[in-house]
């Protein structure tokens, strides 16, 4: 499923794991997602994630013989992965509705951030 349709899914769950893949939505529909992930979990619900760190959102060529997805989708999408990246603060924002259990900066490799969230019972609370 893509995950601008998340919301789609049937709930509650206790946890959600988004490793390695929410950093390829828009800023806006990262937004989306993680507003349907908070609605997404049961009350006292976990959500993994982890994002880069950087600034602004750009499609980038993906060179190599590893191509994430495999040879299909380095067809479809010309060699091009398309990326956003945030600063710490930016993420904070955008996760509203949380409570970090655990945060851990990520260095090696284009470096980011890795969260252990909690699903608040006020949405507005963080």
């Amino acid at each position: 499923m893509d995950l601008r349709n998340i919301d789609r899914c049937p709930g509650p769950y206790d946890g959600i794991f988004a490793s390695g893949c929410l950093y390829h939505l828009t800023k806006p529909e990262f937004v989306q997602c993680v507003q349907s992930c908070w609605a997404l979990l049961s009350s006292a619900g976990v959500f993994y994630l982890n994002m880069k760190e950087g600034q602004g959102e750009r499609f980038e060529e993906k060179p190599g013989p590893r191509y994430p997805g495999g040879d299909e989708a380095r067809k479809r999408l010309q060699g091009k992965r398309f990326y956003a990246y945030y600063q710490y603060e930016e993420l904070l924002s955008a996760l509203q509705g949380f409570k970090i259990l655990h945060l851990q900066e990520l260095i090696p490799g284009d470096g980011g951030f890795e969260f252990w969230l909690r699903k608040s019972i006020n949405p507005r609370d963080g």
